[in-house]
């Protein structure tokens, strides 16, 4: 099947484009001095679209159709001699050379000479001896069936002009094709649902003509298509979902992914919304505000270590030592983070009060909360601040 299908002389599609055709026109002379002229195309048999077997046959067909009686009213034996005008090139080569001094048409009587030189021609440029055998089983082939893009209109008749050509060329094993026959294989050609569906509505094709089977095709066609549309649309509204979720997703990945990121925390702490943050009072994740700083006391300290030197709270070493050199009150007061040491020397004075947050501890120490340190300080160096020292405090 595959080697006839190839060798095919006439293929479904495309179609005969006849605008390529070159003419000539024929005149009749009457003997009452009248005339006929008739315009028609030509065949110059190089395989091209005005040369191959399609055309051959379409170029025939026009000149029998203008050498009737209505027309050109030629005979038998003017056919033969008539039909070297619509060839042109190679066939008309072939014609002269070939076919118009072979024995068979030679010994043919003049009624038969113009039948006997077209099969010769049709052996030379359609398909051999053979040509309706192929063509007919390339027409029992998947390749005839109907095509998306076109059709039943076009599909059908497409299908029966090319049963008209098996019906015309030369066949050694296959019959020549019944209406019977041209109406399975038109059936045939159409997809499978639509065969069954036909089948299931209890038609049976041989039955039934032509037009009625293309009527019913017709209607699954008309069906197919308003399903086919429909799922055209369902597909379209899905992709242009996905077009949207993929141009938020486009939008999200300039800031990292978040629509509106979380700013409270640093990174990489802050990987998430600010709606889901636990320092969102809105926020179903919310824990109160852990993330605030307390102030510390204000007081006065000369101390060491910390952020800063001066009044107020600190992170880090601090000893705090109240002096009282003249005498007096002192007061010392503050939350301080840090381990240090605080020292009271009341070198002559009546009272000394300590209110720093400490714990006592058997040295008159004091250590606070955070990270160790010790420091101590004495006023002995500062010989502008010595009044214990010159009154034998320390001796």
């Amino acid at each position: 099947m595959s080697d006839s299908n190839a060798n095919t002389p006439i293929k479904m599609w495309p179609a005969l484009d006849y605008a390529d055709f070159v003419t000539i026109k024929l005149q009749q002379d009457f003997a009452d001095g009248s005339y006929c002229k008739e315009s028609l195309p030509t065949f110059d048999g190089e395989g091209g679209s005005t040369g191959n077997a399609e055309a051959f046959l379409y170029v025939r067909e026009r000149f029998i159709s203008a050498a009737s009686n209505r027309k050109l009213n030629f005979d038998d034996l003017e056919k033969f001699k008539n039909f070297e005008d619509v060839l042109k090139g190679v066939a008309q080569h072939y014609w002269t050379d070939t076919v118009s001094t072979h024995a068979d048409v030679v010994a043919a009587a003049n009624a038969d000479k113009f039948q006997v030189a077209v099969n010769l021609m049709m052996i030379r440029f359609c398909g051999g001896r053979a040509g309706g055998d192929a063509l007919l089983e390339y027409l029992r082939s998947d390749k005839v069936r109907k095509e998306k893009s076109k059709s039943v209109a076009e599909h059908v008749g497409r299908f029966c002009t090319l049963v008209g050509y098996a019906k015309e060329l030369l066949r050694i094993v296959a019959p020549r094709p019944d209406d019977n026959l041209e109406k399975k294989l038109v059936f045939d050609s159409f997809p499978y649902q639509w065969k069954l569906n036909f089948t299931n509505s209890g038609a049976v094709y041989h039955e039934k003509s032509i037009n009625e089977i293309s009527e019913y095709m017709e209607r699954q066609k008309s069906t197919a298509d308003a399903d086919t549309s429909k799922k055209r649309a369902r597909h379209q509204d899905l992709k242009n979902q996905k077009f949207k979720q993929r141009k938020k997703r486009n939008r999200r990945g300039q800031t990292g992914g978040f629509r509106n990121q979380c700013t409270r925390h640093e990174p990489p702490h802050n990987n998430h919304e600010w709606e889901d943050c636990i320092l969102n009072p809105r926020s179903a994740n919310f824990r109160g505000d852990t993330g605030s700083r307390g102030r510390g006391g204000r007081g006065r300290g000369n101390g060491y270590g910390g952020r800063g030197r001066g009044n107020g709270g600190g992170r880090g070493h601090h000893n705090h030592s109240n002096h009282n050199n003249n005498g007096g009150q002192s007061y010392n007061s503050g939350n301080n983070q840090g381990h240090g040491q605080n020292q009271n020397y009341n070198y002559q004075g009546t009272q000394n009060n300590n209110n720093a947050n400490t714990r006592s501890n058997p040295e008159n120490g004091s250590n606070q909360q955070g990270s160790n340190g010790s420091n101590e300080q004495h006023f002995l160096m500062d010989n502008n601040n010595v009044w214990g020292a010159h009154h034998g405090a320390f001796n």
